[in-house]
């Protein structure tokens, strides 16, 4: 028989527990919202502390049947006794040039056009098609039964291809050497690039025979094959480190879009001009990459080594406090999917403290079409997810910043005190079966008291939720300021 969950005590009687049955509340999406210093951060903590607790006693806390991820905005939930000891945290790091730790993602990560798109802002007719190639020029290199012959012959047949389109070279000579460079050696690019101009400075254009050709010294280019191995002869020569470059996904790709952009350009079949704003956007967008994100044999976030994940975005830039939960959300979603077909008592809890930080529909610090494309995953998740065993919990301060479509489909609510009148209007548009008497107790509950609603319970509840002791508190406690000046 199923043992009730206990969420606290009936508001002013604290000898009154108040419960609901486990699987109602946990296999379900949960909102829980309130101003800061409500009490809610403490109840999104007590009542996941007590599942693992009960979990644990169970022994199913590391069967990696349930998973639990934890999006922390604030660093809240790091410290060893919040939460659960078995925890494992990824403190993500922008500013360190390695990061701390990384997030682990499936290979296809880096040719993932959707996401690369959006987030360089690849306009739809030009750009986007040229991001394409990119990433499938990148993906055959990589797959290559011989990644680095592959990659030899392509540069072959680019070095050729200058034979009859002599003139462009002189135009494409800094953009050639900033390519080429990632050959060289990818891991100093402003050496290497230094290197590789000096082997091309001097190659001219010679007009004095019917058709232009191009030189070096008294090497002359008469046919693809004399471009390839006597004008490029002294680049040809240059130390390459090309295995190093097959095996880094983000440098490959970078350089993939470096060499289509000469290639197409040099063949008239795009516009330097409308693609050249690409290139830089891409490259930065790898370069934050790199520190967030590791791939892994098989790349997949949920393990049942790992049960509970707490992914920190404290030290993360605000841009990619808003990327990564929504990479963390599209490949769980994308990997639940597939598993909870076959393991029906598999699932996994999306926890997102904060939410109002990606989930809104006002943020001005990014694109219209990359805002929605955000919005759009974890409205899908949320309106789909519990048929394959995934399930949303979110807590915010601003109810009336996140998308009416997520609050709308929560299945459980626990509202603590809220007094903002478009808050209040959000959560009373939301829980239609809170009436007029219990809404009006919202703006004057006490801390830690909120009005509990939805599938677990049968009927709004003013429910005193247990404190945590400090210990096992989240980061986000009142100080005690008098005590602390003595007053």
């Amino acid at each position: 028989m199923e043992k009730p969950f206990r969420l606290g005590s009936l508001v002013g009687q604290e000898g009154v527990s108040v419960v609901a049955p486990t699987s109602s509340l946990f296999a379900s999406h949960i909102g829980i919202f309130g101003n800061t210093g409500s009490g809610k951060s403490n109840t999104l903590c007590k009542f996941y502390t007590d599942c693992f607790d009960r979990m644990r006693e169970a022994g199913s806390l590391d069967s990696g049947k349930g998973q639990f991820i934890f999006i922390d905005f604030n660093g809240e939930y790091t410290s060893s006794d919040v939460l659960c000891p078995e925890k494992k945290v990824y403190e993500l790091d922008t500013a360190a040039k390695a990061g701390k730790q990384k997030v682990p993602v499936p290979d296809d990560f880096y040719f993932d056009l959707e996401t690369w798109a959006i987030l360089t802002q690849a306009t739809e007719k030009t750009q986007r098609p040229f991001l394409r190639a990119c990433l499938r020029t990148a993906r055959k290199i990589v797959d290559a039964h011989n990644s680095v012959a592959y990659l030899e012959k392509m540069m072959r047949s680019f070095l050729e291809g200058y034979f009859g389109h002599e003139r462009v070279f002189a135009e494409q000579r800094d953009d050639f050497a900033r390519c080429m460079a990632f050959v060289v050696d990818k891991d100093n690019l402003r050496d290497s690039e230094d290197k590789v101009r000096e082997t091309v400075e001097d190659i001219e254009i010679f007009a004095g025979t019917a058709t232009p050709i191009l030189r070096i010294g008294n090497a002359y280019g008469n046919s693809a094959a004399e471009v390839e191995s006597n004008v490029f002869s002294a680049f040809n020569t240059l130390p390459k480190k090309l295995r190093d470059l097959v095996e880094d996904l983000p440098s490959i790709v970078e350089f993939c879009a470096r060499f289509l952009f000469l290639q197409r350009w040099r063949s008239g079949s795009i516009a330097r001009e409308h693609i050249s704003s690409l290139i830089p956007r891409l490259e930065n967008q790898m370069k934050e990459a790199r520190k967030l994100y590791e791939t892994t044999p098989g790349g997949k976030l949920l393990s049942a080594d790992e049960p509970v994940k707490v992914f920190s975005l404290l030290d993360a830039n605000l841009d990619q406090k808003k990327l990564v939960p929504l990479i963390i959300a599209k490949y769980v979603y994308r990997e639940q999917r597939s598993r909870g077909r076959s393991e029906q008592d598999s699932s996994v809890h999306l926890i997102v403290d904060e939410a109002h930080n990606i989930l809104s529909y006002d943020s001005q610090r990014e694109s219209e079409s990359w805002r929605d494309y955000r919005l759009e995953t974890f409205e899908e998740i949320v309106k789909e997810g519990r048929k394959f065993g995934m399930y949303l919990t979110v807590s915010s301060q601003r109810p009336s910043d996140i998308s009416p479509t997520i609050i709308s489909q929560m299945h459980n609510y626990f509202i603590h005190r809220l007094v903002n009148d478009d808050d209040l209007r959000a959560v009373g548009k939301a829980v239609s079966f809170i009436d007029h008497a219990t809404s009006s107790m919202i703006p004057v509950l006490p801390q830690g008291a909120c009005i509990a609603s939805g599938t677990a319970i049968p009927y709004p509840t003013q429910v005193q939720v247990d404190k945590m002791p400090t210990i096992k508190q989240p980061h986000s406690y009142d100080r005690d300021l008098a005590t602390a000046w003595g007053f």
